[in-house]
């Protein structure tokens, strides 16, 4: 399929598969694979089951889901023991048991065989704030603001052994930046059946129920499995543990200083065990909560007059969004982003983008593989990150970045400023190639 994009048109013509453009110079050809999405609506939504105003998307395991719409994140409420309710987002990762969806701090030490997810040797302590010892990130799908968690979860270590855990990991950051929630059988001491926050500095216990002799009853006290629900609400900065079906939570906590990020297990210094995880929350974008966010396959999205917030997520996406200020994360797949008026912020992501700044003073951000970047009227920066990349400018006192220049900022760091540009960086209307 071949996106062939005129100057700010797209003529879309949706099929089985993805989005088919047509398109004039610096096409972007768009082979999508066969497993792709097939579409039962004749009109732009590329999507599976759509139905009116909603894209909605049952892939395979080990894959995304989404229940949102176009215009907005359709979130799943959940309440928190009468501390009131939390849209967490429709956005839907499970059947992650495979090793290839997780990131562990030591991989030799974890086994995958399908069904379930085994940290098989217990970690040991690593330089740097004291923290859990072993863990492993889940790295498919998104990060996440508001998000829901849920597992089975088994203690390894022998019952005899007091403070024997595991842990959920929320709002990873980085390895000295996330929250934790640590299930135990010994709640008679500071580190043991918490909720703790680790931020560059030894982990702080933040859960309600510690009064600095004793905390919540025991998480876990034999070898069996035990279901784990998890939820944190990133604007309020409420946390709630719940286990084995209550209704009331056993650990409740408030604190605001992670907003969002990915989520793990792990084990503080012993073993153990997980399966089943489900994880339903509001993707983010360029460290905000998402307002609009599509699935993992093909989507066509359209933000509103206002300022958005857009989470392409995977597959060969089309993106309008419309007025205002917005900021567009394209993900996985061959995209076009055509961001409309107003200052927009475009990252391309990885696959072979087309981003399309039209008006407004815009920064537009390639990804992994080679983009075209055409900047439209208005001071615009282009960064590009490989040779292949095309940067076009256009009406106005535009600014070109290659990789060697400027390392485009990431989603996780939204608020880092490039570098000041040279002279020769000054692209009043041209084209570089990166």
């Amino acid at each position: 399929m071949a996106k062939d994009i005129p100057s700010d048109a797209v003529a879309n013509d949706a099929h089985t598969g993805g989005v088919a453009t047509n398109a004039h110079t610096d096409s972007i050809t768009n082979d999508p694979p066969s497993d792709t999405v097939t579409n039962n609506t004749h009109t732009g939504a590329v999507a599976t089951n759509a139905h009116t105003d909603s894209i909605t998307n049952d892939p395979p395991s080990d894959t995304v889901t989404n229940d949102a719409h176009s215009g907005g994140v359709a979130g799943r409420q959940f309440s928190r023991g009468g501390a009131g309710a939390c849209a967490t987002g429709g956005t839907v990762v499970d059947g992650v048991n495979a090793g290839g969806n997780w990131a562990p701090v030591t991989p030799g030490k974890w086994q995958f065989p399908g069904d379930q997810v085994i940290l098989a040797q217990a970690g040991v302590a690593r330089p740097g704030p004291r923290r859990p010892f072993e863990y492993a990130v889940l790295r498919t799908g998104p990060e996440f603001a508001s998000v829901e968690i849920e597992a089975q979860v088994r203690l390894d270590t022998p019952t005899s052994v007091n403070n024997r855990d595991v842990i959920i990991v929320f709002g990873y950051r980085s390895d000295t930046r996330f929250y934790y929630v640590h299930l135990s059988q010994d709640n008679t001491i500071y580190p043991h059946n918490g909720i703790f926050v680790v931020d560059n500095a030894d982990r702080l216990r933040l859960d309600h129920q510690w009064n600095g002799q004793v905390g919540a009853p025991p998480a876990v006290t034999d070898a069996a499995w035990h279901r784990v629900r998890l939820t944190h609400c990133v604007p309020t900065g409420e946390i709630a543990v719940y286990m084995d079906g209550s209704a009331t939570p056993l650990m409740t906590a408030t604190d605001r200083r992670l907003g969002s990020g990915r989520v793990g297990f792990g084990s503080f210094d012993n073993i153990g065990r997980m399966r089943d995880m489900k994880v339903t929350g509001t993707p983010i974008c360029a460290g905000q909560a998402a307002t609009v966010t599509g699935t993992p396959g093909g989507d066509v999205l359209t933000g509103t007059q206002g300022n958005d917030v857009i989470a392409a997520l995977g597959g060969d996406d089309l993106v309008r969004s419309l007025g205002g200020d917005d900021v567009v994360c394209a993900g996985d797949g061959r995209d076009v982003v055509l961001a409309g008026d107003g200052d927009d912020r475009v990252l391309g992501e990885a696959g072979r983008d087309l981003l399309n700044g039209q008006n407004g003073d815009d920064s537009l951000y390639g990804g992994a593989d080679p983009d075209l970047l055409n900047g439209g009227p208005g001071d615009d920066r282009l960064y590009g990150t490989g040779p292949d990349d095309v940067l076009v400018g256009g009406p106005g006192r535009d600014t070109s970045h290659t990789d060697h220049d400027q390392t485009p900022t990431p989603r996780s760091d939204p608020n880092a400023e490039p570098r000041t540009p040279t002279p020769e960086d000054r692209n009043p209307g041209g084209t570089r190639r990166g």
